[in-house]
């Protein structure tokens, strides 16, 4: 009986030790609001999300908010971060999308910066925006934010 209840509660500890869940949660546009700027996510086709390892989710209404509040974050604590793709209200994984800057793009605060799924995409979207910025994740990190800077 020792032996099966041993097994029991290993089974049960066992289980609790896997992958935390990481993926993006849908917006709740009625009680969500952006961890920087305390404004309501209206556009959630804008939003991003940061998930941390113990999978608290963090709601941003723009990534320019986003990217404020991951420069000044334990990066080891983080676990994924997610934007929309502009053109297709759908959760990308932040640190694979392709962006683009200019200061005519609307976003929510204004930050000008649109992310997309693909290259391809963010080209077509450009042609729109003559002198647009291309920028991967890692120009967020540093980058000047338009009026923001």
């Amino acid at each position: 009986m020792k032996y099966i209840i041993t097994l029991l509660i290993t089974a049960i500890l066992l289980a609790g030790c896997g992958k935390p869940d990481l993926s993006p949660r849908d917006i709740n546009q009625k009680t969500d609001k952006c961890v920087v700027c305390n404004m309501m996510i209206d556009h959630p086709e804008q939003a991003a999300q940061m998930i941390y390892n113990n999978e608290d989710h963090l709601i941003f209404d723009d990534i320019g908010c986003m990217m404020e509040h991951y420069n000044k974050e334990n990066k080891d604590d983080i676990g994924m971060m997610y934007v929309k793709d502009y053109k297709k209200d759908k959760w990308i994984d932040a640190t694979k999308a392709f962006y683009i800057y200019n200061k005519d793009i609307w976003t929510p605060m204004n930050y000008g910066v649109a992310a997309f799924e693909t290259e391809a995409n963010r080209d077509t979207f450009m042609k729109k925006y003559k002198n647009s910025k291309q920028l991967q994740f890692n120009d967020l990190k540093s980058f000047k934010w338009g009026i923001h800077a």
